[in-house]
């Protein structure tokens, strides 16, 4: 924060406790979205590699707050969503990580400000290529192992994609912040990459730490780290199950209603 001359305090959009000597960082960058997937598969990486926090972005004019909550008889004061910057330093490898996470999408209409100002500190760190992720929700069971598709800012990165096995998409588009700080940072001249993993249409409201999982390994092979997967795969596994279970009930209440009105009548006929 800042004082003018009247010495009211002037709120700074960005904050950045420190400045941290990076070697040719890439940017991570993610928002929730369908089956929370970017923002699972970035924060969990965040988490394992054990990333430091070094910044944010003043939420105000980017959020609102339509409802307050009460704890103990009294009401809480509005807290608006997060937003923070973290580093990584990758030892052994040549590009050291930026991490950006919001815990919101930002207002309709201040998408395109808020990815600048995201970009702002990327170019600041002089980050070449940015990564964003994403679902791809398809018609697909929620068994089968999910693909990873990707888009690219350039030719050249389709390429090194589908040297690592990504299927690549002609048309179509890539909705929220996960999309649009890609096409931003174009505009920019920064490189940028967005890994899809597919979940199925039926489940979007559901969190797929499949998806999240797949894009995660794609996404560590690309750059050359390595990330333990344990506890995302108790989560997959997990949440699977609670989803056969739910097909289960609803197979079942498919026959007791059936029953209910068929009554206790055996069939006319044998066919």
């Amino acid at each position: 924060m800042t004082k003018n001359k009247d010495q009211r305090e002037i709120v700074l959009p960005i904050t950045l406790y420190k400045e941290p000597e990076l070697r040719n960082p890439y940017m991570i960058t993610a928002w929730p979205g369908m089956g929370n997937v970017a923002l699972k598969a970035a924060t969990y990486m965040r988490e394992k590699l054990g990333a430091e926090e070094f910044g944010v972005i003043n939420p105000a004019g980017f959020f609102q707050s339509n409802i307050v909550y009460i704890r103990n008889n009294l009401i809480e004061p509005i807290k608006l969503p997060e937003n923070k910057f973290y580093y990584k330093k990758n030892e052994g490898a040549e590009n050291d990580i930026i991490f950006f996470i919001g815990d919101a999408q930002p207002l309709s209409g201040r998408e395109y400000e808020f990815a600048d100002m995201v970009l702002d500190v990327a170019e600041r760190f002089k980050v070449k290529m940015v990564y964003s992720f994403a679902a791809f929700a398809i018609d697909t069971h929620y068994k089968e192992k999910p693909k990873v598709w990707g888009v690219a800012t350039s030719k050249e990165l389709l390429e090194k994609l589908e040297n690592n096995n990504v299927l690549s998409m002609n048309n179509g588009h890539v909705g929220g912040m996960n999309g649009v700080i890609l096409g931003v940072a174009k505009e920019k001249g920064i490189e940028g990459i967005c890994l899809l993993g597919e979940m199925p249409y039926y489940a979007t409201q559901i969190e797929n730490p499949r998806s999240s999982q797949v894009i995660l390994e794609v996404f560590a092979k690309i750059i050359g780290i390595k990330i333990d997967m344990t506890e995302l795969e108790v989560l997959a596994r997990y949440t699977e199950s609670e989803i056969e279970k739910f097909f289960l009930k609803i197979e079942d209440l498919k026959l007791d209603q059936m029953l209910e009105r068929g009554g206790n009548k055996s069939p006319g006929y044998i066919h």
